[in-house]
């Protein structure tokens, strides 16, 4: 089975779903992962926008081969201290989960 038309048939649905008309295709490639990896723990979040997704994604060449990096902190994906924070329980237990997309 070739999967590779599947792959960039779903690819150009996500390029035209998110309007990412300027963008390379290792990019594309990218993000597309990266949403994929990710929808799961927020799929609300990543159905209507690509913000997050612009943030945890470090490829670009230069990067020893990592596209992702993302944290996931007591249920919601955090960028910032602040965010850290603001997330913040006084259970005195926390749960971080750390993704990393290669």
């Amino acid at each position: 089975m070739n999967v590779e038309p599947i792959l960039r048939a779903r690819m150009k649905l996500f390029k035209e779903n998110f309007s990412l008309v300027d963008i390379e295709n290792d990019d594309l490639f990218e993000l597309f992962v990266n949403r994929n990896v990710l929808m799961p723990f927020s799929p609300e979040y990543f159905r209507t926008n690509t913000d997050l997704l612009d943030e945890v994604s470090v490829g670009k060449g230069q990067d020893m081969g990592i596209d992702g990096v993302a944290v996931l902190y007591n249920s919601s994906f955090v960028t910032t201290v602040e965010q850290v924070e603001d997330v913040k329980t006084n259970l005195g237990r926390d749960k971080v989960t750390f993704f990393y997309t290669v």
